[in-house]
Formats: structure tokens, sequence, C-alpha cells
């Protein structure tokens, strides 16, 4: 990985930075481990009850409304928070909000009512026909929720509330799990649909009860076009990326179910579920309170180097040793979240956690070019990754097996990542220290290394090996945290960490 060579730029953006920036990742990180619980715990009933077949339908499904989700929102999810943050004081805001909210109401019914048209194309082609074009229709209520959800967290993440977005996101998937798993417990495969939708629809709910109470949505003096062009203008751009995200995902989906049938594409679903659901949680909370700060930095391409920095320490010290777990015990996560039928899946999912690993550090510098505006880099980098995925999964797929998929998905964020530190460092003059640069290395070197061991001598092997990686990884996590901020390691920990 390329690196700056300017370790110490911006030494006092940066501490302040940093402080903010770790105080909120632990807040919302709390709560999206109690998050991560709930799905597994949910995941779990549900792989018992639908076995592979019933995995690989319902990861498909929530793969099309997620989709879905993010063409009907129009990104406003995303650029809401953006307009929010550079808010400079309570009328801007007051608009912001005003013109968010009325053009999110309009989004999520054309959402429903666009998904209801298609839902006789979306049964044949996407779905193979396993669900009845009625039954789909039905998605468009949970498009609609996602919609609304979108704007609701935006509100919470815009203003750095990032307390009651945690707490939000928390209930909201307590609710959704606990509605999920009884309709399925109750109408077996019939439930699949109607357990989809609820998540959605209960997260808008809960959502409710944090409402800011001094911060009013009442129209401002003047009509919102203002605000629905700003809005529009960043969020199409987000929009045409989560699109190309979506549709590349429901390709190599349908390439998997077509080629290799329901069950093949259960492991493949299971895999990117622990992935996007578990791991995909994990980074959205660490990047948090990084949207709205890395906003607030403007031109100052030293506060932007630091936050970016700082962003990439906290991402590498936490995610790090969580991917090496899950790297060196596939067969036993999968095993465990799971039933001992999706096991076979273990390489695909080193292979995943692998991908994960690099997104570690272009998470980060998409939300820069976001941050600042530069959406044709961010869209070019985004659907070049997606592209790239789509096109080797479907050229590897009659060569590797499934296991195409995840070398295809790494392949594709590596390419991904050496576009976006050339993009990010000749135009915004930002990219990692050498010490980041370093662990960074170390780190997809330790994963590579993983996948290797498991494939010639066994996951006995890989399992030993990734346990020694994960310790060596999470001491140096800590002694990264505890430079940062020596309170945020355990009290019986800091003697250890400061080794």
């Amino acid at each position: 990985m390329a690196s700056t060579g300017d370790d110490d730029a911006a030494p006092v953006a940066g501490e302040a930075a940093s402080d903010g920036l770790v105080r909120s990742t632990l807040i919302v990180g709390g709560a999206t481990f109690g998050t991560i619980i709930i799905n597994l715990v949910r995941t779990k009933i549900f792989a018992l009850l639908l076995g592979p077949a019933g995995i690989g339908l319902l990861t498909t499904l929530t793969a099309l409304l997620t989709t879905a989700g993010w063409i009907a929102s129009l990104g406003t999810g995303t650029s809401g928070v953006r307009e929010l943050a550079a808010a400079k004081d309570e009328y801007a805001a007051r608009r912001a909000r005003f013109g968010l909210w009325t053009l999110t109401w309009l989004l999520a019914v054309a959402g429903a009512a666009g998904l209801w048209l298609l839902r006789a194309p979306l049964s044949e082609e996407v779905l193979a026909s396993l669900v009845p074009p009625a039954t789909v229709g039905w998605i468009g209520l949970g498009v609609a929720a996602t919609v609304l959800v979108g704007t609701q967290q935006a509100v919470l993440q815009g203003s750095r509330r990032v307390g009651d977005l945690a707490r939000a996101r928390l209930w909201g998937a307590l609710a959704g799990a606990v509605a999920g798993v009884g309709l399925v417990w109750s109408l077996g495969a019939r439930g699949v649909v109607p357990a989809l939708v609820a998540a959605p629809v209960l997260a808008a709910v809960t959502a409710l009860f944090f409402r800011n109470p001094a911060g009013s949505v009442a129209p401002p003096p003047a009509a919102p076009w203002a605000e629905w062009r700003a809005l529009i203008a960043l969020g199409a751009t987000v929009t045409v990326a989560a699109a190309a995200s979506g549709a590349a995902q429901l390709l190599v989906r349908s390439a998997v179910l077509h080629r290799f049938g329901d069950e093949a594409a259960g492991l493949f679903g299971a895999v990117w579920s622990i992935s996007a659901t578990n791991l995909g949680l994990l980074l959205s909370a660490m990047a948090a309170d990084y949207l709205p700060r890395m906003s607030a930095t403007g031109a100052d391409h030293r506060a932007a180097r630091a936050l970016f920095n700082d962003q990439l320490r906290i991402a590498l010290a936490l995610g790090a040793p969580v991917l090496l777990l899950i790297s060196a015990g596939a067969p036993l996560a999968l095993h465990l979240l799971y039933t001992e039928a999706f096991t076979p899946a273990a390489q695909l999912l080193r292979w995943q956690a692998a991908a994960d690993a690099l997104k570690l550090a272009t998470v980060g510098l998409t939300m820069l070019l976001l941050a600042r505006g530069d959406t044709t880099r961010y869209l070019l980098s985004d659907l070049l990754i997606h592209a790239c995925f789509a096109s080797l999964a479907w050229a590897l797929l009659p060569y590797l097996g499934l296991e195409a998929a995840g070398v295809a998905g790494f392949l594709s964020y590596a390419i991904g990542l050496l576009v976006l530190l050339l993009m990010a460092g000749r135009s915004h003059r930002v990219g990692p220290s050498r010490a980041n640069a370093a662990e960074f290395s170390a780190l997809l070197l330790s994963m590579l290394a993983l996948i290797t061991v498991a494939g010639q001598a066994g996951a006995s092997a890989a399992a030993g090996a990734g346990a020694l990686l994960t310790a060596v990884f999470a001491w140096r996590g800590l002694r990264a945290l505890g430079r940062m901020d020596p309170r945020l390691v355990p009290a019986p920990l800091r003697r250890f960490a400061a080794r």
C-alpha cells in the first residue's frame, strides 16, 4: 500500500479528531456488538428452520430488497448526512431536514409502486420463479420502509447524535429479529417474505422514538427545491454506485443459482451474510461519525489526512483480529452460525474475509471522496469494483466453482483500492501513513497465508496459525488504541498493551 510518508501530519487536528472519533466509534460499536449478536441468533434459527436452500432464497430476497431500497432512496441517506453536517446554523439545518423529509416520502411511495409494477419480471428472472409475483410485490412495502429508515438514521448521524443512532439500530434489529423468527417459526418457508418486510418496517417504527425534540422539521419560509437539488445531485451518484453493487450481487447469485442449484446459492448467501450483515455492521459503526467529521474538514488537506489515518488505525485495531479469527475458524464459524451443512463454504469465507480486509481502507477513501463532493471519482471507483467482481466471478465460476466468488471479490477490491489510493493522493493529498501502510500490508499477507495453509495443509493447520496471528494483531490493536487514548483500553489490559 502506498504511503504518504507523513506520519505526523497535522498533529493537533489529528489528536482532536482521534479523541472524538474513537469515542464515537466505541459508542456505536457497543450497540453494534449487540446488533451482531442479535443477527447471529436470528441467522442460526433461520438456518435450522430453513436449511441451505431456504437461506439461499432469504439472502437473494434480501439482496433484492437492499438494492431496490438504495435505488428508491436516490442516496438521500448519504447525501442527507453530508447536508446536515455542513449546515452552518439551526436555520440551515432546519431547511435541510425539511427538504430531506419531503423528498423521502415521495421516494418511499415511488419505490413501493415501482417494485409492485416489476414484480412479474423480478420473480421470473431474478428469483427463478421460486417466489410468486404477488408475493414479490409485497416486498415493495419493505422498500418504502427502507427509504424511511435511511432518512431517520441520516438525521441522527448528520446531527452527530451517535448514541441515539446506535440505540435506534440496536432496538430496530431486535424488533425485526423477534418478528422474523416468529413468522418463519410459525409459517415455515411461507414466512420468509413477511419476515424480510417486517425488519425495515419495525426499524422505522423504532426510530420514531429517537426523534430530536429540539430539531424542528416544520417548513421554512421557502420551498425545498434547492435542498432537493443538493440532495439528489450527490445522492444520484451514491444511488448509481449502490445499484451497481446490488446488481453485481444479484448477477453472481443468479449465476450460482442457475449453475449449481439452490443449495450452492444458500452457501454463497450464508458467507455473504456473515460479511455484509456482521462485518458490515462493524465497518458501519467505525464510520458512523467519520463522514460528518470529514465533511466538516472542508478543503483542509492536513486535517483530512489526519482524520483518514485515525480512521484507518481504528479500523485495523478493531477489525484485523476479527477478520483473522473468522478466517482461522471458518468451518467452526459456519457450523455455529448455521449448521454443519454449510461447512463446505469455509474456503469461500476465507476469501471473503480477505476481501473485507481490503474494505477497511476502501471505506475511508470512498467516504473522503463523498465528503469532498468528488462524485465523479467516487462513482468511477465504485463502478470499477463491482464490474470487476461480476465479470471475474462469471469467468471463474466454471473453473473454481463456488470459491470463484470469493476470489473475484478479493481481486476486485484490490484493484479498487489501488485506484482509490491514486485518486485520493493526487486530487486530495490524502493517503495512509507509513505505519498504517505497513500494518495493513501485514494483515493482507496474513489473510492470504491462511488461505494457502488451509488449502495445502488443511483446516486444523489454518486454525493453529490463525489463532497465533489473531493474538498478535489483537495485541498490536490494543497498543494502537492505548497510544491514542489509554482510557480506551480496559484497565486490566493496559499494562499488557503497553509492552
